[in-house]
């Protein structure tokens, strides 16, 4: 990591934000053809994010069963708060709320909706829509300082706040479901 990776880590052309964008899209697409996205994957997953955006989650409801003011009134809002939570620990590098100039409330849609689209779009195999998406998301997120070496880092965030918020319910079919997601 010489002069070079810093260099190319704080450039804001409009060529660097191409080449991230590409970059996804290459690593995405090298993904998407390497796995089998299953019907069951795709089901476990919703499953999963049912559980999460339905208030359902057996760890969520025992902790607010236990009258645990720590927790929030939603499972939602508990999973948002810790994936960010979650992500800040993993890169340390950063300060990853920092990234996010818009009002939580803004970020909770935006995460929401992120999941439920991509559960969307896997369901009905576009990868037309995906590119789209994956382009849209590098440019938004290249905008706010978040580089291409911290893009994989989401993937190992989201499957901890699952596992996390999940607690039990997290399976192994589950977890394979949203890896291959």
């Amino acid at each position: 990591m010489g002069a070079g990776a810093s260099s190319s880590t704080t450039a804001k052309s409009p060529t660097s934000i191409e080449q991230l964008t590409n970059e996804l899209l290459t690593k995405f697409t090298t993904y998407i053809s390497d796995a089998v996205v299953e019907e069951s994957h795709i089901e476990s997953s919703k499953e999963c994010w049912k559980m999460v955006t339905d208030d359902l989650s057996p760890h969520f409801l025992s902790l607010k069963s236990q009258n645990d003011e720590s927790i929030p009134s939603s499972c939602l809002t508990w999973f948002y708060d810790s994936f960010y939570r979650i992500l800040h620990e993993f890169d340390h590098e950063t300060d990853s709320k920092a990234l996010y100039s818009d009002s939580m409330r803004v970020q909770v849609r935006a995460l929401v909706a992120m999941i439920s689209t991509a559960l969307s779009i896997f369901k009905n195999n576009s990868l037309d829509k995906i590119t789209k998406s994956l382009k849209e998301l590098s440019k938004k997120h290249y905008q706010r300082g978040v580089r291409a070496y911290q893009f994989p880092i989401f993937g190992e965030v989201l499957m901890r706040t699952f596992a996390f918020c999940l607690g039990e319910a997290w399976t192994e079919t589950a977890k394979e479901g949203w890896s291959k997601i």
